[in-house]
């Protein structure tokens, strides 16, 4: 791996042609791997505004693995004791912003 290699999430205004076909591999990928038809409107990604944030990549050793597009906030939901995950997504620059109590109650069959 060279020293130049992409890492980590990188904010994208406007997406050149190499990065339009890692996501289009990155979109094959999934598409195979999970039995999905996943649709990317390739136009508009072609067109995308280099004035604008529209686009977030995600590379792992240099790799394309993660891909959104077209958003002005990203929300994620997190369990709390996922220390690793919390970790994680506050070096990504994400803010904690409020949190949830969930309740169960097991029926019995």
């Amino acid at each position: 791996m060279s020293s130049t290699s992409k890492q980590g999430l990188i904010e994208r205004r406007g997406l050149d042609t190499n990065e339009l076909s890692e996501i289009q591999q990155l979109a094959q990928l999934c598409n195979q791997h999970d039995g999905l038809d996943l649709k990317l409107n390739w136009n508009i990604l072609r067109d995308r505004p280099s004035d604008q944030l529209n686009d977030f990549l995600y590379y792992a050793d240099g790799q394309l693995v993660g891909f959104l597009s077209g958003q002005q906030n990203i929300w994620l939901e997190v369990v709390t004791e996922n220390k690793h995950a919390l970790s994680l997504y506050q070096s990504c620059g994400f803010k904690e912003t409020g949190g949830y109590d969930y309740y169960r109650l097991q029926l019995k069959n």
